[in-house]
């Protein structure tokens, strides 16, 4: 692309995190062109998927967007709980209802 765009550099609690900005007008155009979305996530429907293949989708889901936390519940409580949460992100309420 030759762009001369800065590539910058942060570092995080997980590591350095790279970032690519481009703020050209025309590429963003061609990229509604080829079928890009604006704020896709926010109106995001999951397809129909097989029963078969639930499984399988969920896993690659969690994969990209999912996490597991272990700790205490109610720590300031004489029995605290000890818990196993499992989350799947979404920032598209339509995503994850029906499953």
């Amino acid at each position: 692309m030759e762009s001369t765009h800065q590539l910058s550099e942060r570092i995080s609690d997980t590591g350095c995190v790279y970032r690519f900005q481009i703020g050209s007008k025309e590429i963003f155009s061609d990229l509604i062109k080829h079928g890009f979305n604006e704020h896709k996530s926010n109106r995001m429907i999951l397809p129909y998927i097989p029963v078969q293949y639930v499984g399988d989708f969920m896993r690659g889901y969690f994969d990209g967007d999912g996490n597991v936390w272990v700790g205490l519940l109610n720590k300031n409580r004489r029995n605290p709980t000890l818990v196993i949460q499992v989350a799947f992100t979404s920032g598209s309420p339509y995503s994850l209802k029906d499953y």
